[in-house]
């Protein structure tokens, strides 16, 4: 995989983390509920077409899941590329909500020892200890943590993850309701926007509120203008976890 391809990935991954600081009325208690989905994206820029999967599914483990995210390029990145890509996180839902277990990415490597207090991280071949707190994932795993507040009514304005051996923080800000018509259908969304501290880039993300709030379009802006676009074309359950 070239260098532009797995710069591609990362991106879609961070598009899709994002946490509103919003109360919904009338919402469920959806502290233990984690229903298996996959969520099929199409890019909007034909020069780095892909058809991305997002797939959250029960592990092997009581109460362990797992959540991947899935690359095929096509036409001229597939050509430049392997035309694959992939990474995962294997987290547990514990009485202290979700925490991650183990993140896979391209470059990157992270296992979360709780009992221990520290995440060993690996990216590019160095490692570090990273100290471990309340709240604190992987890119993938913070994706479903937002989810699942989004449907119990009450999510903070900003959280941590680790990556790239650091940990990063992130703010949100709610842009409000809107209906969009995509190819997988025409939904009742929250819009809403992340943008790492320090960062000039953001994204906003689309959750379906009629679909347990799974992503529905996901945008990275930059210098004011769309730079990535994914747009779902097909959504699935594949079971409650």
């Amino acid at each position: 995989m070239t260098r532009l391809h797995q710069s591609i990935l990362a991106n879609i991954a961070l598009l899709i983390i994002a946490i509103p600081s919003i109360t919904y009325g009338d919402a469920p208690d959806a502290g233990n509920y984690l229903p298996g989905f996959q969520v099929t994206f199409d890019t909007r820029n034909r020069l780095l077409g892909a058809k991305v999967t997002l797939e959250l599914r029960a592990a092997d483990v009581p109460n362990e899941y797992i959540f991947t995210i899935e690359k095929r390029a096509r036409g001229l990145a597939k050509a430049m590329s392997s035309g694959k890509g992939s990474e995962s996180s294997r987290f547990a839902l514990t009485g202290q909500g979700i925490r991650p277990l183990h993140y896979r990415g391209d470059e990157s490597d992270i296992l979360f020892d709780w009992d221990e207090g520290i995440a060993q991280s690996t990216y590019k071949g160095d490692t570090a200890s990273i100290a471990l707190q309340p709240q604190l994932f992987d890119r993938l795993s913070a994706d479903i943590f937002v989810m699942q507040r989004l449907r119990s009514g009450t999510v903070p304005a900003a959280f941590d993850i680790v990556d790239r051996n650091k940990i990063r923080r992130y703010d949100l800000i709610t842009l409000g309701e809107e209906e969009i018509e995509v190819p997988a259908g025409t939904f009742s969304t929250v819009k809403l926007m992340r943008r790492r501290q320090g960062s000039s880039r953001s994204t906003h993300v689309w959750y379906a509120v009629d679909e347990d709030y799974l992503p529905v379009r996901i945008e990275q802006i930059k210098n004011g203008e769309s730079s990535v676009a994914l747009i779902a074309s097909e959504l699935a359950s594949i079971g409650a976890p």
